[in-house]
């Protein structure tokens, strides 16, 4: 028995045995596998058990190509084409394998270690050959080379990237003095004790989109009561030639048949003499002290009444995807004929319970812009619109582009709004903001350090604001300074070479072949660039908190401006992983709390105590952390127009600069691509400071109100969009240097003088400012200069990166680069009403850029025609935002 099993049973066991049973997952190093005893290990060193294994293996490989040689003869003599026998699999590990049986085991190595060099070696051999340096990208639409793809990429959108951020972000004297530190911690306290006190919330958002018809309604009546106030009940809210004929007294009628409490309204008057006579001036902002009495989260955004209309009509609207949801029936059983049918009786149900002016409106739009634009699609007759509509068209209707479609119908009821009723529009939408950020002052009195210097509280909230948690799942990189970065191109050369070189030296030598240390080698090649087999492995190791003898990742190119980023921003104290740290307090709760039963032993009594303590040491500074970087952004937002040029910079670059995630066309560098900005610990959601309580520094109160946020598990609840930053502190009328800081940001991310300076993942980084400066021109109109300056300089170096080019010398992929900026830039022009802009625009229609646009193309006539008539619409922040660059320049 001390023996273990006799010999003969192990050897016959062994033929039962798989390899992946025997070897280890230690990739670094060739090792011995281990398997029940002692006796086992060593018999599986023996050359007279591995080596029968060892042939079964390369027979099962020979019986494999077989087959394969079988079907391809099959197929080759049935469509008449060339045959050509494999020898080995599609694969280098199989050839590798095969010569390596061929010579046996080097001096000093069994059976065993061959097949073990074989799989990792095998690995390293084909990831070399299909994602080496010179490898074409096969797997995907990128052909380049990893040589070609990083030094292209780094050279001309990474490195200029990094040294902006640079410029932005590096300001020696911003922390030259160490008051500043003090001040900063100063702040944070009152932050904290305001999060600390009692009944404090931070303002909350509801997306307009998400939000119920009821309440839409409501928030829609009070705007068109307000508008009620200055004008007749039954004045006409449109225009005379729109399909949308009704008064302010009867749209009040159908938004108060949508609630059940009625709608009211504050307001109050004053009067004014003007040269025409005395004068009613309405005001809708509350006193003062009716605001000192309201919580903050009970406050309500200014929405356009546009937005409220529109979604009105939207939230019912039927998707043909979820039918379903729309009547009283299984339609899982349905067969697609049935199911087309009961979406026809869907669309027509929905249809007769639409208003006859809606309809109306539908009709307009769909002739206009379906009907007008798709061939072979015909107009509907309008008196066919308060009757009945062919079914067709309907259907055509509600699947064509229906987002597009519902977007269109908001653009025309914003058209053809009185043009009197839009500007006292613009004047409630002001006086509604004002009234948000001077609650949020109110709120915040205390924690402001000095009421009068305005500029000093707002660099020291957005410092806060802007810190962010160091992405602990990635290995850090060494600081990405000037000399570092403009060095990187000659060591990632090096590396390639030496890449290239030692595989060579391992097909040739076979001392280089069996050292250890060449596999280590390798495998740290694949990990510096950010993919291969050990990804997987690396992030394990990071999840248990093991980061030695781990690669540096430091030539995977899309991932150094996030990296920078983290350096620049992330705090200088470690901040808990939120969900891990979720998960592990959930964990000691049901373990240890919801379950009732006392540990049954002192060393199980001191495991729990100690888990106890640690989650208490980690739940007080991810609490604080977030509890006072939320308080800091919501205690910013009126202070954004005292933000330094430079700061103002700061801010936007942070937000933007890497908000969308780098869009691999292959899978060499997808798992280190995560964006930056838009994830929930930077900028994008919050995780909410309402599903974790505020600690208070004392060990049985935090203690208590940790278990008790694990029993409830709000930490768990999904996302409720209530949580979103671009949302709230660019939620209110954009402040003149926020929107020169955004368009700076635009024009400075797009074409700086070379055809290669912009790709995809750039253009849509560059253009997350677009919505937020339309919107701008819409709330600012005597600023919107500072966007069409901003525009006019794009649109200049983007024609003058192809001017002076041949047409037939730009490549596909960078016309079509170009094509989608020059789009983009249109679509802005149109929406802004960017008139001046014209003789601008008239150079797109020249020399080699013209002859680069599509041939769909809109004319100039009608491009001019488009930006002087069409009319902006008040399109919310928070909701949605249709990209409509491929349908309204085809015209």
């Amino acid at each position: 028995q001390g023996q273990g099993p006799p010999e003969l049973i192990v050897k016959l066991a062994f033929q039962f045995l798989c390899w992946k049973d025997v070897i280890t997952e230690d990739y670094n190093i060739l090792t011995t596998a281990g398997l029940v005893c002692k006796r086992w290990k060593q018999l599986l060193e023996a050359d007279d058990v591995s080596k029968p294994l060892c042939l079964n293996l390369l027979n099962s490989y020979e019986a494999l190509v077989a087959i394969r040689n079988q079907n391809s003869k099959a197929t080759a003599e049935e469509h008449g084409i060339a045959y050509v026998e494999e020898i080995y699999l599609p694969f280098d590990r199989h050839e590798f394998f095969a010569e390596l049986m061929a010579k046996g085991p080097i001096e000093g190595r069994s059976y065993k270690d061959l097949f073990l060099l074989s799989e990792r070696m095998g690995k390293i051999l084909d990831h070399h050959k299909y994602d080496g340096p010179d490898a074409r990208g096969w797997r995907g639409r990128d052909t380049r080379t990893l040589r070609d793809a990083s030094m292209h990429d780094y050279r001309w959108l990474v490195k200029p990237t990094l040294d902006k951020l640079r410029e932005v972000f590096d300001d020696q004297t911003h922390y030259m003095y160490s008051t500043r530190w003090r001040e900063v911690d100063e702040m944070k306290m009152r932050l904290l004790a305001h999060a600390r006190g009692d009944g404090r919330t931070v303002l909350r958002r509801k997306i307009p989109i998400y939000t119920d018809e009821e309440k839409l309604a409501e928030y829609g009546g009070r705007l068109v009561l307000m508008l009620a106030a200055s004008n007749e009940l039954d004045k006409h809210m449109f225009i005379p030639s729109s399909p949308l004929s009704a008064t302010l007294g009867e749209i009040i009628d159908m938004f108060e048949s949508s609630t059940e409490g009625g709608i009211s309204v504050q307001m109050s008057f004053q009067l004014k003499k003007t040269s025409s006579g005395m004068k009613r001036e309405y005001t809708f902002l509350p006193k003062r002290d009716k605001i000192l009495g309201v919580r903050i989260d009970e406050l309500e955004w200014p929405m356009s009444p546009v937005d409220c209309l529109s979604l009105l009509i939207r939230k019912p609207w039927p998707i043909k995807d979820y039918v379903g949801d729309h009547v009283e029936y299984d339609t899982f059983n349905m067969s697609k004929e049935e199911k087309e049918e009961l979406w026809g009786v869907v669309i027509t149900k929905f249809w007769r319970g639409l208003a006859e002016t809606v309809r109306q409106l539908l009709v307009t739009v769909y002739n206009e812009k379906v009907a007008g634009y798709v061939n072979g699609v015909e107009q509907i007759p309008k008196e066919l619109a308060t009757t009945e509509v062919p079914l067709d068209h309907l259907k055509l209707m509600f699947e064509l582009r229906y987002q597009f479609f519902r977007g269109e119908i908001a653009e025309r009821i914003w058209i053809d709004l009185d043009p009197r009723l839009r500007e006292q529009i613009y004047d409630i939408y002001h006086q509604q903001a004002r009234v948000l950020c001077e609650a949020i002052k109110d709120e915040y009195h205390s924690v402001y350090s000095d009421t009068s210097s305005p500029e000093r509280n707002a660099k020291l909230l957005l410092d806060i604001f802007l810190e962010v948690p160091r992405d602990n799942k990635q290995p850090e990189l060494p600081t990405l300074t000037t000399e570092y970065c403009d060095n990187l191109l000659d060591r990632m050369e090096e590396t390639m070479s030496r890449w290239n070189e030692l595989i060579e030296e391992v097909k040739s030598d076979e001392g280089v072949l069996w050292n250890p240390q060449t596999i280590i080698e390798l495998n740290s090649f694949e990990s510096m660039f950010g993919h291969g087999d050990r990804s997987s492995y690396i992030q394990s190791q990071l999840r248990d908190g093991k980061v030695m003898n781990l690669p540096s990742l430091e030539f995977c190119v899309p991932r150094l401006v996030a990296e920078f980023l983290y350096q620049k921003l992330s705090a200088t104290q470690r901040i808990p992983d939120y969900y891990q740290f979720g998960r592990d307090a959930r964990q000691f709760f049901d373990e240890y709390i919801r379950k009732g039963q006392p540990p049954t032993s002192h060393s199980r009594t001191v495991e729990r105590n100690t888990r106890g303590e640690t989650l208490v040491r980690e739940f007080r500074p991810l609490s604080t952390f977030v509890h006072t970087r939320e308080h800091a952004m919501t205690a910013l937002i009126p202070l954004l127009p005292h933000l330094s040029k430079k700061d103002s910079k700061r801010l936007v670059y942070a937000i933007f600069i890497e908000r969308k995630r780098v869009h691999s066309r292959d899978r060499r560098w997808s798992w280190n691509c995560r964006a930056f900005s838009s994830r929930y610990d930077t900028f994008g959601d919050f995780l909410n400071s309402d599903r974790i309580p505020c600690a208070v520094d004392e060990d049985s109160s935090d203690c208590s109100r940790l278990l008790e946020w694990s029993g409830q598990r709000k930490h768990y609840t999904a996302h409720t969009y209530e949580e979103d930053v671009l949302g709230r502190i660019f939620g209110l009328p954009l402040p003149k240097n926020i929107a020169l800081s955004m368009t700076e940001f635009m024009v400075e991310n797009l074409y700086q003088g070379h055809i290669e300076d912009v790709d995809k993942h750039k253009i849509d980084n560059a253009f997350g400012v677009g919505r937020f400066l339309e919107r701008f021109t819409y709330e600012s109109p005597e600023s919107a200069h500072i966007v069409w300056e901003g525009l006019r300089g794009a649109i200049q170096n983007a024609i003058s990166v192809v001017e002076d080019f041949d047409p037939h010398e730009v490549t596909i992929t960078e016309r079509d680069i170009w094509i989608d900026v020059i789009e983009r830039l249109v679509v802005m022009c149109i929406h802004t009403r960017a008139v001046r802009l014209i003789s601008v625009l008239r150079r797109l229609y020249d020399c080699t850029q013209f002859a680069l646009l599509p041939g769909t193309f809109v004319t100039f006539k009608n491009l001019a025609k488009r930006i002087k008539q069409t009319h902006p619409i008040v399109n919310d922040t928070a909701t949605y935002h249709i990209d409509c660059s491929g349908i309204q320049l085809k015209l």
